[in-house]
């Protein structure tokens, strides 16, 4: 087969904070027969599938998913290097990419060096590539075709299965003094970040100025160093996850005046529904 299908397979083992109840049809497709393929199996089931990255910014109730997540595999997660050019498959690790050019001597990554994730959902998500990208690679009405990044961004239903990067020639050494320089500064978000730009200082500043790095909910915490995330301490639920979120977008609101607007998706059903 072209794709990989799971049924009932607890989401727990797919996102990056280790929660979420069963989805009832889990799709891996391996390459663009795989996704033409995965796709076709949805449709005769009258199911659209919802697209899952590396699920860093994904989070599921413990109810779980009905209909089918459909995620590329890693016939997706290629990167070639052809001069300054670069094609990079959706599914590759952001990180990996950055380090890639690095090793080339090309330089325009290195603010993404810390961003968790794929990269077609950092392109989705993300900003900061309009410098670099040049094409974006997405799957449309049955086959891949060209699109704008423009097309694709903020889109949770594109379909994105990779990209034409143009970066700059440097050496390695610039380019990982580069990195150095960028990660010791303050983004103003950090890529990766569940929350979009406030409007007064960077999201670290203001989420530290309201005293909440470190405040936890039973076992969800918010973490000391990236305080624009939530991290599972192990055996967190869903409800704990969001009431957190919530709590901290009410907590920036009274002490700075400022409303936090979160860039997670939930999917799924609560326990018990």
């Amino acid at each position: 087969m072209s794709f990989t299908l799971l049924e009932n397979e607890p989401l727990a083992r797919h996102l990056a904070i280790r929660l979420g109840g069963p989805c009832e049809a889990y799709l891996v497709a391996h390459d663009e027969v795989g996704l033409r393929d995965a796709w076709a199996w949805c449709r005769v089931r009258n199911v659209r599938p919802s697209m899952l990255g590396a699920g860093t910014r994904t989070l599921a109730r413990a109810g779980g998913v009905r209909g089918a997540l459909l995620r590329l595999g890693m016939g997706f997660a290629g990167h070639e290097v052809r001069g300054s050019i670069h094609w990079v498959g959706a599914a590759r690790p952001v990180p990996a990419m950055v380090a890639r050019a690095a090793a080339v001597g090309h330089t325009g990554l290195e603010r993404f060096a810390c961003t968790a994730g794929s990269l077609g959902a950092a392109l989705v998500h993300d900003d900061g590539w309009e410098d670099v990208v040049d094409t974006v690679k997405v799957w449309r009405r049955g086959k891949v075709v060209d699109a704008d990044l423009a097309d694709v961004r903020g889109k949770k239903t594109a379909v994105v299965v990779g990209a034409m990067l143009t970066l700059e020639t440097s050496t390695t050494e610039e380019v990982r003094e580069a990195t150095s320089r960028i990660l010791a500064r303050a983004e103003p978000v950090p890529p990766g970040a569940w929350f979009g730009a406030p409007q007064s200082d960077g999201l670290r500043e203001l989420i530290r100025s309201a005293r909440l790095p470190m405040v936890r909910l039973r076992r969800a915490a918010i973490p000391r160093e990236t305080p624009e995330m939530v991290v599972n301490l192990g055996g967190a639920t869903a409800e704990d996850v969001q009431l957190l979120v919530r709590s901290m977008v009410d907590r920036v609101k009274v002490v700075r005046g400022e409303v936090l607007a979160p860039r997670v998706r939930w999917i799924g059903i609560s326990a018990g529904r």
